[in-house]
């Protein structure tokens, strides 16, 4: 979900209130849209959310978020964790293991 940072904030938690009652509940984002800005506001509205469990977040990365760093950017181990991690707390969320059934919290 990539957000109009020209418009209110609250116009694009508006704009997921509506997504949801209208039935969505999968809502794809990254971590390169708005330079992390569309997984902090999102995560805002999460957080806000009483059915959370009820919806799909997926987030991607690979594009660098720092151009400085050369590490930052592509499909390495190095930078899969960090942007996992990063993605993750911009979301607000924890991370599920499907194959041990535990939650990591942040």
């Amino acid at each position: 979900m990539c957000f109009l940072l020209c418009y209110p904030f609250v116009v694009n938690l508006k704009m997921l209130d509506r997504f949801v009652s209208a039935g969505g509940n999968f809502i794809d984002t990254a971590d390169c849209y708005q330079n992390g800005e569309s997984e902090r506001i999102l995560g805002t509205w999460l957080r806000r959310q009483p059915r959370r469990d009820s919806l799909i977040v997926a987030t991607k990365l690979s594009q660098p978020m720092r151009e400085e760093d050369p590490n930052c950017r592509g499909a390495s181990r190095h930078h899969v964790m960090q942007g996992v991690e990063e993605s993750l707390k911009r979301l607000q969320v924890g991370f599920y293991l499907r194959q041990s059934r535990q939650v990591l919290e942040l």
